[in-house]
């Protein structure tokens, strides 16, 4: 009884670590593409909340204006 967990073990512990390394070469290969991508446009992509939240405010005031409210 005790050698079929060693089997089973066998069988499934290579599984898990492929799958794993497929995983792992999955996201270096997503994180490869993106950043040549940025350095194909050349430039700095910078966030700014403040704007973000005028555009957002924006946003809802014209949604305001079709729905009525």
């Amino acid at each position: 009884m005790r050698g079929s967990f060693s089997i089973e073990a066998s069988l499934i512990v290579p599984l898990v670590l492929a799958v794993m390394v497929l995983a792992l070469r999955t996201g270096i290969d997503c994180y490869e593409e993106t950043k040549a991508q940025v350095a194909k446009l050349g430039t700095r992509v910078s966030f700014d909340i403040v704007d973000t939240m005028y555009l957002l405010d924006e946003i809802t005031d014209i949604g305001d204006l079709f729905h009525g409210d």
